[in-house]
């Protein structure tokens, strides 16, 4: 049920034209831990999930009050205050599988682009 409503609430948003992506901004260390994530899967995104490579889980979903829609892309933000750059990335698709980028360093890319036949960042 609550994949239903987020599903909802993602195409609201992008029939309101909410695709547009804003200005990337940068923390209070200097570094811009923010990378827009594109989604070209061919399947909704159900959630993205990223931290530090240092963690043991990939952390909380970095998306929790929307999905992201395949050929849609959402800026999400890694700073969460720890100053580290080098991430591990999840992407979870609405069938359950699971796409990963490990050891992406956060602070000098600005796009993840997942997809069917590709998994790059840059």
């Amino acid at each position: 049920m609550t994949f239903f409503f987020r599903t909802a609430a993602a195409l609201a948003l992008a029939a309101a034209g909410a695709a547009a992506v804003p200005a990337i901004a940068q923390s209070g260390d200097g570094q811009d831990r923010r990378v827009v994530v594109e989604n070209r899967t061919g399947q909704t995104i159900a959630y993205l999930r990223g931290s530090p490579t240092s963690d043991s889980e990939f952390g909380p979903d970095r998306i929790p009050n929307q999905v992201l829609g395949n050929g849609h892309n959402v800026i999400v933000t890694f700073d969460d205050g720890s100053r580290h750059c080098m991430y591990d990335l999840r992407a979870t698709l609405a069938n359950g599988q699971h796409i990963d980028r490990m050891n992406v360093n956060v602070c000098q890319i600005s796009r993840w682009t997942i997809g069917r036949n590709q998994n790059s960042v840059r």
